[in-house]
């Protein structure tokens, strides 16, 4: 049994637990604003690697099946479209349509690309994507039909 002067150990006092939830929100609130940028950023960075996995897999295309295809682009829509030309016709021909997330859009588009049959680009171009909160992120084809996303 324990007497009146005699002190029971194993817990903590109040000023040590306020301390240690002062710092957590110290901690909190240095990162929370970082993590929020990320998260915004993360959104075109995402729509840049789906727009370079599409421009790639139409190169891939059009190397195998000897035909030329073209991305045509639409500035400040979230949209895009891969067409095929004709062989015979020499029309292009709508292929497959392609939406970017709902917050991303493009915003800038220098050309449409096309990629003939030897893995070349016919019209070398750029395009920009911009989501909600303003982060960019830009595709660039060159001529030799390198795709990246910068």
């Amino acid at each position: 049994m324990l007497t009146r002067n005699e002190k029971q150990d194993g817990g903590y006092s109040l000023a040590e637990l306020l301390v240690v939830i002062v710092l957590a929100g110290l901690l909190l609130a240095m990162v929370v604003p970082n993590l929020l940028g990320l998260f915004r950023s993360y959104g075109t960075h995402v729509s840049a690697r789906q727009i370079v996995s599409d421009l790639q897999s139409a190169r891939v295309r059009s190397l195998s099946e000897n035909v030329r295809y073209r991305f045509v682009f639409m500035p400040g829509s979230s949209g895009y479209v891969l067409q095929r030309r004709d062989p015979v016709s020499l029309a292009y021909v709508f292929v497959d349509g392609f939406t970017l997330p709902e917050t991303t859009r493009f915003t800038s588009v220098v050309a449409n690309v096309e990629f003939v049959p030897n893995g070349t680009v016919r019209f070398p171009g750029a395009t920009t994507v911009t989501n909600n909160s303003g982060s960019q992120q830009s595709v660039v084809v060159s001529a030799t039909g390198s795709i990246k996303a910068l």
